[in-house]
């Protein structure tokens, strides 16, 4: 590839928020490589929130892929008309082969099965165009001033003070066979209070608002706050930048743990660890061994979620109080 050649830059993206998380060291390694360039990103209103406040994109075109063919043929033309350098399909679909970019990833290309975790795979298509991915650590989510004024206000209303040790809780997840017990989540905060006597932040998006209350409930009046549905991904991620630890479920917030450098304890069933876990020094995984393990299916197949219910409060705590005492 002649670097000088690329002045505009098309990213095809994926659609959720997690996934989406996990492409956002693609933006850097292109940004990194093509500092003048104009980067913009294609993706589903939902994935688009990631990049809200992110300085590296110059646009961000919106696609709803239940649109008409005549509709994904419309915009299939503007942006064969914008004349794009480089297309980057993170997604593997047929938008490359009608845009007529000059560089561009390949739709049949698949990355070598040596690479399971699914930043690395992503990155590999940047590495297939020749492009140097070794200095990639993780992924980055940004946010701005507006972002902490808010984070900032809202614990102020907490009366959180810069001294208190703050954990946050994700209770949530968008497949519910990836959700932890509640009662496991009852017991941890018992447990967290108990031994470190902190401020408990239960987070979510709306859908989660419920469940981090029935959790939240027995503990009013100890320092467990709700803020499940009243943030954006980035008030979110200046948040988690406010607290000593986040304890989740394989989820969207999970991944944003791991892209501001807050320590995740990140508890496992039903999907790979090795595809999706966050890679921080200080991150912790707690997951069974089990035959059925990560099964990667929606639905359990035996109905029972066994990888889920036989983690213990106990265990979890253990590995909060690794990172907490410094031992990770």
């Amino acid at each position: 590839m002649d670097k000088t050649k690329v002045k505009k830059i098309l990213v095809i993206g994926l659609s959720n928020i997690g996934d989406a998380i996990l492409t956002t060291p693609v933006i850097e390694v292109l940004r990194e490589n093509f500092p003048q360039a104009q980067l913009d990103l294609l993706s589903s209103q939902r994935a688009s929130v990631v990049f809200k406040s992110d300085i590296r994109i110059d646009k961000k075109i919106i696609y709803d892929k239940s649109i008409s063919w005549i509709e994904k043929l419309k915009l299939i033309n503007r942006l064969k008309q914008d004349r794009y350098d480089l297309a980057v399909d993170l997604r593997q679909t047929a938008f490359n082969i009608f845009l007529g970019a000059r560089y561009h990833t390949s739709i049949f290309a698949r990355a070598p099965k040596s690479l399971m975790h699914m930043k690395d795979r992503h990155l590999w298509k940047l590495k297939s165009l020749g492009l140097d991915i070794s200095n990639v650590m993780s992924p980055s989510v940004m946010f701005g001033k507006d972002e902490r004024n808010y984070i900032n206000n809202l614990f102020n209303s907490w009366q959180i003070k810069e001294e208190d040790i703050v954990i946050a809780l994700s209770p949530g997840a968008r497949n519910m066979t990836k959700r932890w017990e509640k009662e496991g989540y009852r017991q941890l905060v018992e447990q967290l209070i108990k031994n470190y006597n902190t401020k408990i932040i239960m987070l979510g998006d709306d859908e989660d608002r419920v469940l981090a209350q029935e959790i939240a409930r027995p503990f009013k009046t100890l320092g467990v706050f709700q803020a499940a549905g009243v943030t954006t991904i980035s008030q979110l991620a200046h948040l988690l930048t406010r607290c000593r630890l986040l304890v989740s479920n394989d989820s969207a917030v999970m991944h944003l743990g791991w892209a501001v450098n807050t320590p995740v304890v990140a508890i496992f069933g039903p999907t790979s660890h090795e595809k999706y876990a966050p890679q921080g020094a200080h991150d912790i995984v707690v997951r069974k061994e089990l035959d059925c393990s990560p099964c990667e299916e929606s639905l359990c197949p035996e109905g029972q979620r066994q990888c889920m219910k036989s983690i213990s409060a106990e265990e979890v705590f253990l590995a909060c109080r690794k990172i907490l005492n410094g031992k990770r």
